[in-house]
């Protein structure tokens, strides 16, 4: 399953109720939190033993917005590390497991699928939610893909 966001429209998205700290979140949590929210809390599919999180840019792009915009604080900064990322999206699914945050550059969407099927094979279920480091441009703003795909030992 794949949805693109918009990272602008945070201050409307549902989680923000939920999650203690929303505003300080960097884009890409927003848009993990937004997606899961969307797909109903992956509830059709059966919970995960591993959720893999697969972002080749990491937090690039909002430890960039960080220095430019000339933020000092690390209060700030630390809401763009990837264990806040995965921990809000944890958080929304109640999940209580193994989590992976896999960074390989250009290959890293294809390094998490194979390592979800390495894990699958091995009998667990897997989730992997995976997005781009660049924002797509469009008239509606720019855009994050956000991907999801569960990978079950039967496939």
């Amino acid at each position: 399953m794949t949805l693109l966001l918009n990272p602008n429209l945070k201050a409307d998205q549902t989680s923000s109720k939920t999650i203690e700290r929303w505003h300080q979140l960097d884009e890409i949590s927003y848009c993990f939190c937004e997606a899961v929210s969307q797909w109903n809390y992956c509830s059709e599919f059966p919970r995960p033993e591993t959720i893999i999180f697969s972002t080749p840019g990491a937090s690039n792009l909002s430890d960039l917005e960080f220095v430019e915009t000339g933020a000092l604080s690390p209060a700030k900064f630390v809401y763009t590390l990837p264990n806040i990322c995965a921990s809000v999206v944890l958080q929304l699914l109640a999940f209580k497991g193994q989590v992976l945050f896999l960074h390989q550059g250009s290959t890293t969407e294809e390094f998490s699928l194979s390592e979800g099927r390495a894990r699958a094979k091995a009998g667990q279920i897997v989730w992997i939610f995976s997005s781009p480091p660049l924002l797509i441009n469009s008239t509606e703003g720019p855009l994050r893909r956000v991907s999801f795909e569960c990978i079950r030992p039967d496939q």
